[in-house]
């Protein structure tokens, strides 16, 4: 793949592609009532790289750490239940978030999810 000078924005973009999605089997005869299918967490911009969804290190909740790799300040909505906290990178916590927030350009964002 070749890019021009104007489409080294895209390359992150054109890298994710590259990825394979997680797929799960269902196997065994349990008789449980989960659903096949079910989301934990959501982001809807696609120009959002997420790098990391963990436990936090003191167990208090979950950690989503993502990365805005284009020059423009991008609009994140994540859905996901409880309440959600802005962190530094070592996870403390900074101050308490909407869903919907604004990632600013070429910024990793770490959310507490509790």
């Amino acid at each position: 793949m070749r890019f021009n000078k104007g489409d080294i924005n895209e390359l992150p973009n054109k890298a994710a592609e590259l990825f394979t999605p997680v797929k799960c089997a269902v196997c065994g005869r349990g008789k449980g009532s989960l659903p096949h299918e079910l989301s934990v967490l959501a982001i809807d911009n696609k120009s959002i790289h997420v790098t990391a969804v963990k436990r936090a290190d003191d167990g208090d909740g979950i950690i989503l750490r993502y990365y805005n790799p284009s020059d423009e300040p991008q609009t994140v909505d994540i859905k996901a239940s409880g309440k959600m906290y802005l962190c530094s990178l070592d996870e403390t916590v900074t101050e308490e978030t909407a869903s919907s927030h604004t990632a600013e350009a070429k910024k990793i964002v770490t959310v507490r999810i509790k």
